[in-house]
């Protein structure tokens, strides 16, 4: 892993142009970093059976191919 100090003396020989790239992209991965943190308190543990009872449908053909991918079988 770069120190603090060698990973400024990697950044100052970049031209000022790539400088900036390199701003960018810290800055997009902080903002996802912001998101997935977020997003971890959110979530909860799931809940073993929570659809126990809940009654719901399969069509008998829901197995067989879409006449949208015909062309292509």
């Amino acid at each position: 892993m770069l120190t603090t100090a060698q990973l400024y003396s990697k950044i100052e020989l970049l031209p000022e142009k790539y400088q900036q790239h390199l701003v960018n992209y810290i800055d997009l991965l902080l903002k996802e970093k912001i998101f997935f943190d977020n997003r971890k308190d959110e979530t909860k543990e799931r809940e073993l059976g929570f659809l126990m009872g809940v009654e719901y449908f399969i069509a008998d053909d829901f197995d067989e191919p879409l006449d949208d991918f015909k062309e292509y079988m």
